[in-house]
């Protein structure tokens, strides 16, 4: 199952007020579908990846699949390594 972190002010309210919003999502047993799915009910804008070698022996984690699969859905893809 996928999930994003829950924090004890809500997202819309910190969006409301300008304040970033930042959500923690991990992947594992999940695939590429459910993962955005996730990710669009969160109403994410932007996804950044902070793996530092963005690869994974998992389908579509890999930074290229990933990042088309975001961009696909609307979301947008940022790689930030050390």
């Amino acid at each position: 199952t996928t999930r994003t972190t829950p924090t004890t002010d809500s997202a819309a309210a910190r969006a409301a007020r300008g304040t970033p919003v930042v959500h923690t999502i991990g992947y594992e047993g999940s695939t590429l579908d459910a993962v955005l799915a996730t990710l669009h009910r969160a109403r994410v804008a932007l996804l950044v990846d902070v793996r530092a070698v963005a690869m994974s022996r998992r389908p579509g984690f890999a930074k290229s699949r990933l990042a088309a699969g975001c961009e696909g859905g609307g979301i947008g893809y940022l790689h930030l390594r050390d």
